[in-house]
């Protein structure tokens, strides 16, 4: 009798083992399959961005109202692909609902996942467990909260046709070979020609997706978007539906975007009091479409001196340092700006770096306005002189070469390198600009 006891023991030992292994065994590969029913998936920020990240995706298929799901899996920072069976995986529930503003219909779903780690790498897929179907994966990192980040500005990728994406896809791949991958995107609006028009988004998206698989898109609202509408069902942000304007903080820098498709300012001048008021960080950044310093055909135009007007003495008052435009489709960049004159600075020094020369500007006092060629097809040229005197950089004529923008702060530095790439002809990429702030 005493020996059966403990030759129970280990065999009820060795069916526990045997459970615990067979069950892991088969939570590992329950049969999900691939599917291409999920398209148009974007990823944003939504509240703190050490801790969460909003999706946005669509189907095509009606069936999938309201049984749709986002799946993460986190991952260790040198990890090159998910593992979705893991038992860390977090699976959210996403909302559905029809996108009847734009033309033809859509499903869309969308959720927001909390409660993240900061600076740790999400693999995620869009699908449905129900069905049992998934989207390929992409990945993104939370904000790690210190000082040292890199992220890009581009605009006007405003296409309406396949051979136009295609470009901006070209454009948006050398960015990615040249600059590394940021870790998000600031676009300052007009991504399509014809905003309510769902096949130009579905061409957007589709032209491009492993890109935005790869980071954070933070997009601005644009007068090509017509409505604020497109924008909020294709990337899911923390903004009124009628009007996109949203803010996040990111290592040491507070990021603002505004929107500039209205001639009153007296409500986002409130809310930015607030968000203003709320932060500590060391750099302010503001992006929105319009340029209310610009040399293109849209200078003297009554919605951009509605901006100078209201918001531009608002930026500088608040310590802004740098606003990111787009709108014109030209390269132009100011010195920093006291409202709408030069200010002042510490030093201004020139240093030659390679074929390029940056320019230094130490405590300046004043607010820099840059704005992006387009990073599409479509280019204007320089056709007003109302603001040359406040321009240190700019085009002269019309140049037909897209342009993309490398954002690097670290410490108390903000450095700003555009780069022109010469597509479709030499492929080379040059620095045309590059400015930094020391602080």
């Amino acid at each position: 009798m005493k020996k059966i006891i403990p030759t129970t023991i280990i065999v009820l030992i060795c069916f526990l083992i045997i459970f615990i292994l067979a069950s892991g065994f088969f939570y590992q590969n329950t049969d999900y399959e691939f599917s291409e029913d999920f398209f148009k998936i974007s990823v944003s920020f939504f509240g703190d961005a050490s801790s969460s990240r909003a999706f946005s995706f669509f189907t095509r298929d009606e069936s999938y109202k309201d049984i749709c799901n986002i799946q993460l899996d986190p991952a260790e920072e040198n990890e090159q692909t998910p593992n979705f069976r893991d038992r860390d995986n977090i699976i959210i529930k996403a909302e559905s609902h029809n996108t009847y503003m734009l033309y033809p219909s859509q499903l869309r779903h969308y959720g927001v996942a909390d409660s993240l780690e900061k600076g740790t790498k999400y693999f995620y897929r869009v699908g449905s467990q129900q069905k049992r179907a998934w989207s390929a994966w992409g990945y993104f990192v939370t904000d790690d909260q210190d000082s040292d980040f890199m992220f890009f500005h581009i605009t006007d990728s405003q296409s309406k046709e396949e051979a136009e994406f295609e470009a901006y896809r070209e454009s948006l791949s050398k960015a990615y070979q040249t600059a590394g991958i940021p870790e998000f995107i600031i676009t300052t609006g007009d991504l399509v020609e014809t905003g309510l028009n769902t096949q130009e988004w579905d061409l957007f998206f589709d032209k491009t997706q492993d890109f935005m698989f790869k980071t954070t898109f933070a997009p601005a609202n644009g007068n090509h978007e017509l409505l604020s509408t497109p924008i909020y069902y294709h990337f899911h942000l923390d903004t009124p539906k009628n009007q996109i304007r949203y803010s996040f903080e990111y290592g040491n820098a507070l990021f603002i975007i505004l929107e500039s498709n209205t001639l009153d300012y007296k409500n986002q001048s409130a809310w930015m009091q607030e968000v203003f008021a709320a932060s500590d960080k060391e750099f302010k950044i503001v992006a929105f479409h319009k340029a209310p310093f610009s040399s293109g055909n849209h200078a003297a135009q009554k919605d951009v001196t509605a901006i100078r007007n209201q918001v531009v003495p608002f930026l500088y008052e608040h310590g802004v340092d740098l606003v990111l435009n787009g709108h014109d489709h030209i390269y132009c960049r100011t010195y920093p700006l006291i409202n709408d004159e030069v200010g002042s600075w510490d030093s201004r020094t020139q240093t030659k770096v390679g074929d390029a020369s940056k320019i230094t500007y130490k405590n300046p006092n004043g607010v820099i306005y840059s704005i992006n060629r387009s990073i599409g097809s479509k280019f204007y040229t320089k056709s007003k002189t109302m603001n040359d005197h406040l321009i240190e950089f700019g085009d002269q004529e019309r140049v037909l070469k897209p342009v993309f923008s490398k954002v690097i702060i670290k410490d108390n530095t903000l450095n700003y390198i555009s780069y022109e790439y010469d597509r479709g002809d030499t492929d080379e990429v040059r620095i045309i600009d590059w400015f930094e702030i020391e602080k």
